[in-house]
């Protein structure tokens, strides 16, 4: 090679080779920025954290506020300070989302939904569906009426102080949406 050979105008690499390269790595990176986050789409939860939040908070106000005194996870049904009795009323509801701290309505928003439903463990293995166990005919289930939409949801054990309502023990179930 002569020593002046670098210094000429003859280049390896054009304008338009390099407008074709940047074109094509923005097209991929505008196809990944796209595409990906559909493919994790179904595994993401349909509601927001907010939601999950209330509905671990409306779990632990009812174990806290219908727990029997000194037995840890079980909960009363009967009596004018049961479940049964208190969470069936509007008054019961308004009062359990006061304790949850959920009562969060403002000119432009409404307050979340919520269900609190009790499901007889002995019931699952027999199914795969979570339906509120039914007692004396009775149906096990507070508040809104749950339709299957999108909803955050808690699941807590517990026992009722009435062995005839589960048996061995029930599910809470908390639904907010």
């Amino acid at each position: 090679m002569e020593r002046g050979q670098f210094l000429t105008d003859e280049r390896g690499q054009t304008l338009q080779d390099y407008v074709i390269g940047v074109v094509i790595v923005l097209l991929a990176t505008f196809f990944v920025i796209a595409y990906l986050p559909n493919v994790f789409a179904s595994y993401e939860s349909p509601t927001d954290g907010v939601r999950s939040d209330q509905a671990d908070r409306v779990a632990e106000s009812v174990i806290a506020n219908y727990s029997v005194e000194g037995q840890s996870h079980v909960l009363k049904y009967n009596g004018s300070d049961g479940i049964n009795q208190t969470l069936s009323t509007e008054s019961g509801m308004r009062t359990l989302r006061e304790h949850a701290s959920v009562n969060t309505s403002t000119n432009r928003r409404s307050p979340p939904s919520i269900q609190v439903a009790f499901v007889n463990s002995s019931t699952l293995s027999t199914q795969n569906k979570l339906i509120p166990a039914v007692h004396n005919g009775e149906t096990l289930s507070y508040g809104d009426t749950y339709r299957g939409q999108p909803a955050a949801r808690t699941i807590r054990v517990v026992t009722m102080d009435n062995k005839t309502v589960c048996e061995p023990n029930c599910w809470l179930i908390t639904r907010v949406w």
